[in-house]
């Protein structure tokens, strides 16, 4: 009689063995899920700041351009706009350095000019409270194109602001170095007429406050700056930006207490 094999248990045969291949598997799918999940919420941050690129490439440029004027190194432009962030200041600090102001007149003219942002960090207050130590780069980085792109965004998260601040904070930061240094190297190679730059900015603002009506879909914020602008216009063209700050700031006081009682 022939022997027979010893056949294996039905129990053992259902049993499923893990394995570390299949676990490996799982982890390294996550992670894949987890980097292209970011990957889509990063490119939409950039589509969303594709008006503020526009603006800052040639804004940083003419910056670039107008700074070697003063005769210093192309290479200089970048480094001065990786740590002085502000537009209209930058180019007024153009003019002032070219006739060696103290710094001590170029600071209070420079605060003078960016008081508005007083205001802008107001309103952040809370929102800035649990950013943890990036909030000191955002509140440094936080120019009035960063500030409408942020005010426009509504976070699905506590977590997921904190990055959507800091990358678009970031990211507006970027295009307004590599402007300058792109204008500052042409500049440094080139020789041509830059007439006519100055009106991106305008054109910029104009953007940022369609894409504000849109987001927002009220109507009297609108027409209340507008009138407030044209105003303070007609009452002081020497000192139109603090009055129209200062009418703008009476009636948000105003209008608040309305809104929220209802």
């Amino acid at each position: 009689m022939i022997n027979q094999l010893p056949t294996t248990p039905k129990f053992l045969l259902n049993r499923e063995v893990p394995t570390h291949e299949s676990e490996f598997e799982i982890e390294v799918s996550e992670e894949v899920e987890t980097a292209v999940s970011e990957a889509i919420e990063f490119k939409g941050l950039v589509t969303k700041t594709l008006p503020v690129l526009f603006g800052y490439i040639p804004l940083g440029g003419v910056y670039g351009l107008l700074f070697l004027e003063l005769g210093y190194d192309w290479w200089w432009a970048p480094i001065t706009s990786l740590f002085v962030y502000a537009g209209a200041a930058k180019y007024m600090s153009i003019a002032l350095l070219s006739v060696k102001t103290p710094l001590a007149s170029l600071f209070m003219a420079t605060f003078l000019i960016n008081i508005r942002h007083l205001f802008y960090g107001f309103s952040l207050l809370k929102r800035f409270s649990h950013q943890g130590p990036k909030k000191y780069y955002m509140i440094g980085a936080l120019t009035d194109e960063t500030y409408s792109l942020l005010t426009s965004s509504k976070p699905q998260s506590a977590q997921r602001d904190t990055e959507e601040c800091f990358q678009i904070s970031l990211i507006n930061h970027c295009y307004w170095v590599f402007g300058t240094a792109l204008g500052a190297f042409i500049g440094e190679s080139f020789k041509f007429d830059t007439s006519g730059f100055s009106f991106v900015l305008t054109s910029l603002f104009v953007v940022l406050t369609v894409e504000q009506a849109r987001s927002i879909k009220l109507v009297w914020p609108f027409i209340a700056a507008g009138i407030i602008g044209f105003a303070s216009l007609a009452i002081s063209k020497e000192y139109f930006l603090p009055l129209a700050l200062m009418l703008s700031i009476i009636t948000i006081l105003l209008v608040k207490r309305p809104i929220h009682a209802r």
